[in-house]
Formats: C-alpha cells, sequence, structure tokens
C-alpha cells in the first residue's frame, strides 16, 4: 500500500471516529494491499466502542483496540499494520522436500518453492481436510496417496510425509522465512 493510499485509509478512520453522535452505528474501513487477499478492516465506531478508536478486525488474534492520540499516531499505526501485513500473507508457501534418509531419521537436502499456496486458516484443520486439499490442488495423487500419507506437525509448520517410510513429501512453513 503506497504512502497516499495510507494517508486516505488514516484520513476516512479519522472522520469517522470523530463523529460526535454516539452510539453510532459500526462501520468497517478495509486495510489492504493490491494484488493480497487478505480480509482486514478498521471496526469505527459501534455501543461499545469509546470515540476516537479503532478495533482491527481480521489480521490480529487479540483485535487490537487502537486509540490514536493525533494524526500522526494514527499513521504510525497503519504502518505497524500494514508491514504486519505484508510480513503475515493469509497464505503460505507449499514446498516439495528433497531428503535422505540418515541414522536419526530424514535430513531435508533441498525444497523448492511448488507455487501452490495454502490456506494459513486450514493449518488447524484436520489431517483429512489437509491432505484432501492437496489432492484437489495436484499435489499428491488422489488415487494412490489416500492411506499412504500422514501430516506431521513440526513445531508451527506442517510436513505431509508417506506413511511407510516417514519420507517428507511436502513442508508449509508457518512464517515466510527464506528456506528451511
Amino acid at each position: 500500500m503506497d504512502k497516499q493510499m495510507i494517508e486516505r485509509t488514516v484520513a476516512d478512520a479519522l472522520a469517522l471516529v470523530s463523529t460526535a453522535d454516539s452510539p453510532r452505528e459500526q462501520t468497517f474501513i478495509g486495510v489492504h494491499e493490491p494484488g493480497r487477499d487478505r480480509s482486514t478492516s478498521l471496526a469505527v465506531g459501534g455501543r461499545h466502542m469509546p470515540r476516537g478508536t479503532f478495533q482491527v478486525i481480521g489480521v490480529l488474534e487479540h483485535c487490537s483496540r487502537i486509540q490514536p492520540a493525533s494524526r500522526q499516531d494514527a499513521l504510525l499505526w497503519m504502518a505497524v499494520l500494514l508491514e504486519y501485513l505484508a510480513d503475515n500473507p493469509d497464505t503460505l508457501r507449499v514446498l516439495s522436500v528433497d531428503a535422505w534418509r540418515s541414522e536419526c531419521g530424514w535430513d531435508y537436502n533441498q525444497t523448492f518453492d511448488t507455487g501452490e499456496r495454502f490456506p494459513r486458516e486450514m493449518m488447524d484443520a484436520g489431517p483429512r481436510k489437509i491432505l484432501a486439499w492437496f489432492r484437489a490442488n495436484g499435489l499428491l495423487d488422489p488415487v494412490s496417496s489416500p492411506g499412504c500419507c500422514a501430516v506431521h506437525a513440526v513445531g508451527d509448520s506442517l510436513e505431509i510425509v508417506k506413511r511407510s517410510t516417514g519420507e517428507p513429501l511436502f513442508f508449509i512453513e508457518w512464517t515466510e522465512a527464506d528456506g528451511v
């Protein structure tokens, strides 16, 4: 999001939070970067929102309330929010894994970006739904893979492995760090 867009969003938000009628109807201001499928907005107004307060919806787990003291504070909050959006997209890279067997299990040799993006909200889905997503997106063969693959949690990330050998096939990293 460029500086002019940030200025416009903050101006719209400040105009709404400074309205005098209370309680007022809750209004939502979309905050997004062009080309991203981010559903984030600032909620303004409503019965239980103090005047001058924004509530961040759809991006931070704790639904932060922001009460900027000035226009400059509002711009700073918007910059922080947009930086968070840029660093934490709604989808995660799916990496195919080249690994070799060692005495301790499997060691990653190299990973390759498959070009597919895994929806972040599915990280908490059950193994069946996760494997169904892989089959629906052509990463696993829908005929030969049922019963042959498993989903393992590796820290906050997910690994799709062959059930019989434990060989890693795919890796979904929770953060967008470079490499594994």
